[in-house]
């Protein structure tokens, strides 16, 4: 289940890269773009609000929590700098980052404390890709945090093949 939006490849969109927001033809978009749909929207993309959405984001597509007080975050070896954004912001606002740990074409970062974990995974429930989602209605929770969490979620399970996809397990999430 789920929506698919079809535009020509003249269509214009506003997109985030480099920090900066560029005006892009659809066939220009590149995977790892930040879409904005909507011009209306103020969003502040340094605000604290917007990273700890990334980082609930990428916990939402592609942390494991199934053995709290362990955490663990799991990227390609090509997105390196995943881990490290997760770890400069989690050791700012948490005191605490995960570690890097050997893993099959891909980085593993892991920690196991009790503080930290439930810190870490406030505003989320469940444990598994099938049932990890938030506490509260979207509605709960600003603009800014709700696309930092979308942002989290195409970094963690998006994909580009010539379209933006995001492919999720969980019906919750959609």
């Amino acid at each position: 289940k789920g929506f698919i939006a079809t535009t020509s490849k003249d269509h214009k969109f506003k997109v985030l890269r480099a920090g900066e927001i560029e005006e892009v033809t659809a066939e220009n978009l590149r995977v790892f773009d930040t879409v904005f749909v909507n011009n209306n929207i103020p969003i502040d993309f340094s605000s604290n609000d917007f990273q700890r959405g990334w980082i609930k984001g990428m916990l939402l597509g592609d942390g494991c929590l199934t053995q709290l007080p362990s955490i663990s975050l799991s990227v390609n070896y090509e997105q390196e700098f995943y881990g490290n954004i997760f770890n400069d912001y989690s050791k700012q606002q948490y005191g605490n980052t995960l570690s890097l740990c050997s893993g099959h074409k891909c980085f593993n970062y892991e920690r196991q404390n009790e503080e930290y974990a439930k810190r870490l995974t406030e505003d989320l429930v469940g444990n598994t890709s099938y049932d990890k989602h938030l506490e509260k209605s979207p509605s709960n929770y600003s603009v800014n945090f709700l696309v930092g969490i979308l942002d989290g979620l195409l970094s963690a399970d998006g994909c580009d093949n010539h379209s933006i996809i995001l492919s999720l397990a969980n019906e919750a999430l959609i």
